[in-house]
């Protein structure tokens, strides 16, 4: 199909250009369309200029005859055309749409066979995670019960710098044991295997044991660290020891990132079907436009920041995972230099 009959035989012979499509200029002259279109209109207008000059009823009446003869051949032929160019579009509309639906079929294809292959790198990721920390575990507990063994003296008397020495050592260790915790609840998250063991317990003996975990470290910045409890929150339904994981991990954030002589306040409150507990700093803060990317594994959201306070990037991911396994949700309110509340919810079950 030639648009604006810039092909057409009319429009190269007279200029004239009485249409905008022609289907048949690469033909032969007898073919195109505009070509028979001018003939016609020529004839046309010839009788019109015969029946003006002839005064003859009878000739008259057949010119008139012949013209509308004309009129309805020529309506006919535009409509045959029309039609051709309907069938000839579809044709093409056809082709079209089989030829997208093989590119969509391949795309299809190309990308279920990308998601295969993400899908093998994830699962050997999360194997190689798993079968590590198992290895790097089982000697660090053992060295972890060796110092015990040493500091409690039953392998005979150290003097007291030998005990703080042993007791440095012996933070270390416990700090890689967390690490490797979480790597190995990392991979169970991504593998979808998070054991969640729900049973009765006193909240506020799991939220004193989270702070006394934290306050070695929060004591050296002089961080003061309150807590508030609703006495109206009854015995809870849930994994007490995943509870004091996300209580421990949401508080050493607050520390590691809340500068020295801050303030850290846990809060915990009846919601109804829920208990909501949340932990507020006054450090450094949180943009907006970060909220999300904080509960993303290995993200760090500032590398100059990371530098000076140092982690690894998976506590907020894993404190994320705990919450949902067990039915609740987190939040995240905060503003750059004026500290963040993070606030987690546990359902309330019946057991």
């Amino acid at each position: 199909m030639r648009i604006n009959g810039k092909n057409c035989y009319l429009v190269q012979k007279t200029g004239i250009q009485p249409f905008k499509r022609c289907m048949y200029c690469d033909r032969n002259v007898q073919e195109c369309f505009g070509f028979q279109f001018f003939l016609i209109v020529v004839g046309i207008i010839s009788l019109l200029l015969i029946m003006f000059t002839i005064r003859d009823l009878p000739i008259l009446a057949i010119d008139i005859t012949i013209l509308i003869l004309l009129m309805l051949s020529f309506l006919g032929y535009i409509a045959s055309k029309e039609t051709n160019e309907i069938v000839v579009g579809n044709h093409l509309l056809k082709e079209l749409n089989d030829e997208l639906e093989k590119r969509v079929a391949q795309r299809t294809k190309e990308a279920h066979m990308v998601n295969l292959d993400l899908q093998k790198a994830l699962r050997i990721k999360s194997d190689f995670l798993r079968n590590m920390t198992h290895e790097l575990k089982t000697p660090l507990t053992a060295i972890l019960g060796y110092i015990s063994i040493l500091q409690e003296k039953q392998l005979g008397d150290i003097n007291e710098k030998q005990f703080k020495i042993l007791g440095s050592i012996q933070r270390n260790g416990q700090d890689l044991l967390h690490q490797i915790n979480q790597l190995l609840d990392l991979s169970k998250s991504e593998a979808n295997k998070l054991t969640m063991e729900e049973k009765w317990f006193d909240l506020d003996k799991t939220i004193s044991e989270a702070t006394v975990s934290v306050e070695y470290i929060a004591s050296k910045k002089g961080i003061n660290i309150s807590v508030h409890t609703d006495p109206n929150i009854p015995s809870i339904y849930a994994d007490p020891e995943r509870t004091k994981q996300i209580l421990v991990n949401l508080l050493s954030n607050a520390v590691k990132f809340t500068d020295d002589d801050g303030k850290i306040t846990i809060d915990a409150k009846d919601e109804g079907e829920f208990v909501s507990i949340s932990i507020k700093d006054t450090g450094i803060g949180i943009s907006r436009e970060n909220f999300k990317a904080v509960f993303e594994p290995f993200k760090q959201i500032d590398p100059e920041k990371s530098k000076k306070y140092g982690g690894t990037g998976i506590g907020l991911s894993i404190v994320k995972s705990l919450v949902e396994a067990s039915g609740g949700k987190i939040s995240l309110e905060s503003e750059p230099g004026k500290g963040s509340t993070f606030k987690f919810t546990i359902p309330k079950k019946n057991g």
